[in-house]
């Protein structure tokens, strides 16, 4: 399984925004103050998730 994640907007102006990645660990949901650090924090987490799995998009040169 790749990692996947989305960014919800707040339903209500002074609501956190939403930052959910899913992986092969479980769902992680994390608060953020706006849609700029929500997009932080998911590369963050994906980042730390690809190389331990090995189901990840990067194409080795002999692939292409």
């Amino acid at each position: 399984m790749k990692v996947k994640s989305a960014i919800y907007e707040p339903p209500r102006p002074g609501f956190p925004h939403l930052a959910v990645t899913l992986t092969p660990n479980g769902v992680n949901v994390v608060t953020a103050a706006n849609h700029t650090e929500a997009r932080a924090i998911i590369s963050q987490q994906t980042r730390q998730q690809a190389p331990k799995d090995g189901n990840n998009e990067t194409l080795h040169p002999d692939q292409v």
